[in-house]
């Protein structure tokens, strides 16, 4: 049986539409304030009815709305207007509710930025692209602030491009009036409390670590508060390591409670290894995990580095670590090197 289209059940159907809408923003709303798993449930039964429920209501509703509106000619536009007008109005909060627009709203922001601010735009981008380092100094040059926390904070362009040991933009940056001692408190998975660009410098996996902590320290980087010690020890870099302790460095522990003598212990470092004891570095000092820089050698099978601190007197606790090195197969000269000394060392 046909029905003919009337105002009064096209304004049934649009507040059937719109309550399905509502009650998909309901959805959304109690997913933001449950757990995970119960906010991944609302966040679905939103999906579903968004996608097969609300959508085809709206679809088929605003057909209908244009066939009465065809019906009547001009005289029934206004109801295509208006149900358009919060159709949209609906769906619209429902995507900004889900974040639809946000790529939107970061591309405005960014080119509202880029018109402000041309020149910190430039630097971030030089910084974030790993570009030369003339573009950096394009940058400074035009009057970007080389201090400015980079997007997404906390870090600095001087503390992202000394832990790539960029020697070029450190010096275009230090030259441009980077704070040589500005840090974030980030460990930036260093197990540290706080980075400084020396910091940074010294733990970078990049071949020219010495000259990068050269540069900072000309330019007044201080090494009382750095772990610049234990970024040298961590890499083996014997070199690194007595250019700051000639200056000042000190042999500070990170938050696993690990010396100098532990990283360098761990990485098989003998050279640093034996330096760090020349400068009296306790050889029986127990990390948080109550381990001794001798037990964190053998465990890791560098039995040069344990020799060197055994030799300088150095112990562990793990007798059982200690017995399997000496009694196991001579895999090694180093282990067998190990095994004498202390064999004879237990006479």
């Amino acid at each position: 049986m046909h029905h003919k289209l009337t105002p009064k059940l096209l304004a049934v159907g649009a507040c059937i539409a719109l309550a399905v809408t509502l009650l998909t923003l309901t959805a959304l709303l109690a997913a933001e304030s449950l757990s995970t798993e119960a906010g991944t449930a609302f966040a679905l039964v939103f999906m579903v009815l968004f996608y097969f429920v609300s959508l085809p209501l709206h679809a088929g509703l605003l057909l209908a709305t244009a066939q009465y509106a065809s019906s009547r000619g001009l005289q029934g536009i206004g109801a295509v207007c208006f149900y358009l007008l919060l159709a949209v109005a609906c769906h619209a909060a429902i995507g900004v509710w889900i974040g639809a627009f946000d790529k939107l709203q970061r591309e405005v922001s960014a080119y509202q930025r880029e018109r402000s601010e041309p020149a910190q735009v430039a630097l971030e981008r030089a910084i974030q692209r790993s570009s030369a380092s003339a573009d950096v100094r394009a940058a400074l040059a035009a009057g970007a602030n080389p201090d400015a926390i980079l997007p997404g904070g906390p870090l600095t362009a001087l503390l992202v491009a000394a832990s790539r040991a960029d020697v070029g933009v450190v010096v275009e940056l230090l030259q441009g009036g980077a704070d040589p001692n500005l840090g974030a408190a980030i460990d930036m998975g260093l197990a540290i409390l706080e980075t400084t660009p020396v910091d940074a410098a010294a733990f970078s996996e990049g071949p020219q670590r010495v000259q990068l902590v050269e540069q900072l320290l000309a330019a007044g980087a201080k090494l009382s508060s750095s772990y610049a010690v234990l970024g040298a020890c961590a890499r083996g870099d014997a070199s690194l390591y007595r250019l700051v302790v000639d200056n000042g460095g000190l042999d500070r522990p990170n938050t696993k409670g690990e010396r100098c003598l532990h990283v360098a212990a761990k990485g098989g470092h003998t050279e640093v290894v034996r330096a760090a004891l020349a400068d009296e570095a306790n050889p029986n000092e127990l990390n948080r995990a109550q381990h001794s820089p001798l037990r964190i050698a053998l465990a890791r099978g560098h039995f040069d580095a344990a020799l060197a601190i055994a030799r300088a007197g150095g112990k562990t606790s793990d007798t059982k670590l200690l017995d399997k090195t000496i009694q196991s197969e001579i895999s090694s000269p180093e282990q067998a090197a190990f095994v004498d000394w202390y064999r004879s060392a237990a006479r």
